[in-house]
This record gives structure tokens, sequence and C-alpha cells, in this order.
């Protein structure tokens, strides 16, 4: 009801606006818009089984109590999530933007390095401060068992993000039904993993599933964008990032969780050696 009153709100305040288009039937644009939508449609719908299928397939392959920590621990990789949303919204209209630009490739490529490092931060600093942030969300102690999903639902959220830079490349040469197949792909990993992963796993099952079925789609597109739309990421930069990243949070939810001056340790080292890992665009960046 919520989300329907603020719909409805939205229409009444665009109301004035909608009065002043002049509507003009254009079949051979329709035509564009859907060829180049229509994929994207059918992506998303594979995307909601991405995201929602662990969620209808555990009270079956374990029980009710289970989806009950699963999901409640699941909302610790929200932080991800509204990174990831955030970026999207200024970060398409930018590479639209600048789609036929002369260095327009390695602006993407920067982009993605750099995305890529803000999100590993916000990675760490939820593992790093993991018991506080499930005192402020999960307040219950029953939920607390499921803690240890949080780190790989944190990197599945992040090789999402991934996907969605490099999503660009079937966007921009408007080859849409690549991003739709992938997807669809995508969910059938997604299904396949959880009904073999879930049994033997538990929740964790579930998480890796999820990881999976990113990582997959990822490499998929990746692969595929190097063949249509080659852009020059820096692959073994991110690689490090990323790997350097989960051995500062197993550290930290291993060996050193709940003490806040080795955490805040930890976050530190991690700014220090991106900062010397990144010295030559930051020095270029400030002048």
């Amino acid at each position: 009801m919520a989300n329907l009153a603020a719909s409805l709100l939205t229409l009444v305040c665009l109301f004035p606006e909608i009065l002043k288009i002049n509507w003009v039937w254009d079949r051979i644009l329709i035509l564009k818009l859907l060829n180049y939508s229509l994929p994207i449609m059918v992506g998303g719908f594979a995307f909601v089984i991405n995201e929602n299928a662990d969620k209808l397939l555990i009270p079956s392959l374990i029980d009710k109590n289970a989806n009950g920590i699963y999901s409640a621990c699941y909302k610790l990789g929200v932080f991800i999530t509204l990174y990831i949303t955030a970026f999207r919204l200024g970060a398409e209209p930018f590479f639209f933007n600048h789609a036929y630009t002369i260095d327009a490739k390695v602006k993407y490529s920067k982009i993605m390095t750099w995305f890529v490092i803000f999100g590993c931060f916000f990675i760490l600093g939820v593992v790093a401060f993991i018991d506080l942030f499930a005192s402020m969300f999960l307040r219950q102690n029953i939920y607390l068992s499921g803690l240890i999903i949080v780190p790989v639902i944190l990197l599945a959220n992040l090789f999402s993000g991934i996907y969605n830079n490099l999503s660009i490349w079937y966007k921009l040469t408007d080859r849409t039904r690549y991003g739709m197949y992938i997807s669809i792909f995508g969910a059938i990993i997604t299904i396949i993993s959880l009904l073999l992963l879930v049994p033997l796993l538990g929740i964790m099952g579930a998480a890796l599933a999820t990881l999976i079925t990113y990582v997959t789609m990822v490499l998929i597109s990746g692969f595929l964008g190097r063949a249509h739309y080659p852009i020059p990421y820096e692959i073994g930069k991110l690689a490090l990032i990323i790997l350097f990243t989960i051995l500062l949070s197993g550290i930290s939810f291993l060996l050193v969780r709940g003490q806040f001056t080795f955490n805040v340790l930890l976050l530190v080292f991690y700014l220090l050696v991106l900062t010397i890992l990144q010295k030559k665009d930051i020095t270029k960046m400030m002048q």
C-alpha cells in the first residue's frame, strides 16, 4: 500500500507535465525501442529470480526458520546494494554521454577500477563491524547464527555490481539480447546451485549459489564484451584488490571479530595499500 501510495503521488505530481506531451505514434521508433528494451525487460525477470529464488526454495529445502535467519542476515548486504544503486544512477548516463569520445573506453576502465575499490572498502567495513550492524538491524540473538553468510552475500553483491558495469558493452552496441541470455543463464545456474548446495550446506549453500551465479555472469559478460566492445579493464589489478579484500575480511571475521582497534587498523591498512596501488591515478586527479 505504501508503494502504491508513493506511485500515485508521483503520478499526480507529474500529471501537469504529462498533459503537455504531444503524443505522436512513430512506428519505426516504437520498433527500435521494443527491440532494444524487451530483452532488458526479460532479463529483468531473470534477475528477479536470481535475487529471490533462494528465499523461495529454502523453506522447502530446509525449513521456515532457516529462511527467516537467512533473510534477516541477507539484509546486511543492503550497504553494497545501496552503493550499487547510487552508482548506476550516476554512471549509466555518463557511459552513454561519453560513448563517442576518443578516450571513452579508458574512462570506463578507470570507473570500473574505482567502483571495485570503494565496493571492497564497503565490504571490509561491514565485515569489520558486523556485530555492530547486527545489533542495529537484526536485534534478536536467534539471527546471529546466520552472520557467517554475510561476507559471501556482500561479495556476491559486489560481483552483481561488476556485472552491471560490464553490461555497458551490450547496451552501447544495441545487443541487449545478450544481456537477456546471460540473465536467463544466471537464473538457471541459481536454481541448480540452490538445489545442489542448500541440502548440503544449509543457508551457506544459498549464499554460495548467489555468489556462483554472479561470478559466472561476470565471466560470460566479460568474455563476450571483449569480442564485441573491448574495454581495457585492469583485470589483474581488480582480481588483486578483490583477493586482498577477501583476505582481510577473513582475518577480520575469523580472527579479530569484535576487536574494534584491530578492525580499524585493517581498514587503515586497506586504504594505505590501495593508495599506494592507485598512487599514479590519485596524483593525476589532484593535478
